[in-house]
């Protein structure tokens, strides 16, 4: 950790953070996908989008990353305690991290939508999601689940553009191959 973040911290920051970290390590545990779930899909583009694939997946899968929701300071924390924990989170990686975890997954980040549970209201909280448009989505899966993003885009109607700003926090369950059901 630099400097700067230790006097971010401070002593009196520390009991605090020791208690955020063991809430948010429990959301994250709690939010783990199924084995053979891949979420570096969802990690938008962006600088620190490679260490959170590269430090992060060593321990865990990332469903628990892309579904919460926290600000820096919140991020940091997590970062701080998974690197006490043991991940391979080097001190110049800590900022980096953080300033990527808090810009994709901050508090006005979209939520983190599953595309064949969404409700009307859950998808037009994304943006860009009209009521028409959930409905369409909501149409085309009564056929069977959507099983590709490009199922999910074609069904809400958007164009690349449009769909590129949201499909990172839409989830579609990947297909099981017929003997693994």
């Amino acid at each position: 950790m630099t400097g700067d973040a230790l006097r971010r911290v401070g002593c009196a920051g520390l009991v605090g953070a020791a208690a955020t970290a063991v809430v948010a390590v429990a959301q994250v545990a709690a939010l783990q996908g199924q084995p053979g779930d891949d979420f570096t899909a969802y990690l938008p583009p962006g600088d620190g989008k490679a260490l959170v694939t590269q430090q992060c997946t060593s321990c865990h899968d990332l469903q628990g990353v892309v579904r919460l929701r926290a600000v820096a300071a919140e991020w940091e924390t997590l970062v701080l305690d998974m690197g006490a924990r043991g991940a391979p989170i080097m001190l110049d990686d800590v900022d980096p991290l953080v300033k990527y975890l808090s810009t994709a997954f901050g508090p006005n980040a979209p939520p983190f939508t599953d595309a064949n549970a969404a409700t009307n209201a859950d998808l037009t909280r994304l943006p860009g999601v009209t009521p028409q448009a959930a409905g369409r989505l909501i149409a085309a899966r009564s056929a069977g689940p959507l099983t590709s993003v490009e199922q999910v885009r074609t069904a809400l109607g958007l164009d690349a553009s449009a769909f590129e700003k949201i499909k990172y926090y839409l989830y579609v369950k990947p297909v099981e191959p017929a003997g693994n059901q």
